[in-house]
């Protein structure tokens, strides 16, 4: 089974949209990016760009780095091909 070409749907909810636009302008360019690898890849996205919270029921986390500065946003697979991206918070 091939999976090349298919391009996944994201949703971005409100809380994630508002908490991207305040990360600083690398770290957000990262975390867009992180996002777009996720529209690209969907479910074959693995380490170390997107991680399985093991606990949770389907919760994933894109893992984005710039330095010292880490942040973590969360999503889980909708329906065929949609993922819907939740909520982020910074790793201290």
């Amino acid at each position: 089974m091939v999976y090349f070409g298919i391009k996944y749907n994201i949703e971005v909810m409100h809380p994630a949209v508002e908490f991207i636009n305040s990360l600083s302008p690398k770290l957000r360019a990262k975390a867009l990016r992180a996002i777009e690898l996720l529209k690209e890849f969907g479910f074959r996205l693995g380490e170390p760009h997107s991680k399985t919270l093991f606990g949770t029921d389907g919760l994933k986390e894109l893992r984005v780095k710039v330095g010292s500065d880490i942040c973590r946003i969360f999503y889980f697979h909708h329906k065929n091909t949609l993922y819907v991206v939740t909520s982020d918070y910074i790793k201290k």
